[in-house]
This record gives C-alpha cells, sequence and structure tokens, in this order.
C-alpha cells in the first residue's frame, strides 16, 4: 500500500514518540532525528514493496495463460509471484 509522504512523516513521529515513551530505544539526538531515521526505513521498506510488485506483474505479463484480470484466479497467481520474488530478495512473505 503506498502511503503519501505526509502520512509517513506522521507515521513515523508517532513511532518515535512511542520508542522514547516506552524507552524502547535511548537516544542522544532527539526525538526528531529519531523520527528521521524512522521516516527512511518506511521509505526505503515503501520502495521495496513497490520492486516487489513489479517483479511479480512482469512475471504475470510474461505467461502465456493468464487468467484475467481482476478475477480470484489472477489474484491467486500474483500473490504466487509476489511471495516468489519477496523470497528471492530473502524477505519472509
Amino acid at each position: 500500500m503506498k502511503l503519501s509522504e505526509n502520512r509517513i512523516r506522521h507515521l513515523s513521529r508517532q513511532i518515535a514518540e512511542k520508542l522514547i515513551a516506552t524507552e524502547a530505544v535511548q537516544t542522544s539526538r532527539g526525538e526528531a532525528d529519531l523520527a528521521l531515521l524512522v521516516t527512511r526505513v518506511l521509505n526505503l521498506d515503501q520502495k521495496l514493496e513497490e520492486e516487489i510488485d513489479r517483479e511479480a506483474r512482469e512475471h504475470l505479463a510474461r505467461q502465456r495463460t493468464l487468467p484475467p484480470p481482476g478475477t480470484g484466479e489472477y489474484q491467486a497467481a500474483y500473490e504466487q509471484a509476489r511471495r516468489r520474488a519477496a523470497t528471492r530478495r530473502g524477505i519472509p512473505y
């Protein structure tokens, strides 16, 4: 799911606030710097998800026989292609 930059920044601030409040992390740099690090991680994760999605769609496009998009069979084939793409990258799916 694609998140807007505003949504990512908002979630990053909330995550940083919660990490500091629960003492899950200790930082001498402050909550703003921690939120920036969380933003970077969320952006990297989103980019990786987009790459996996693209790889799965490209794989499906190369198939000779493919169920029509929007059907349950197509969705199952897409999920299987995503799972394989993620596994190739060492990401549990």
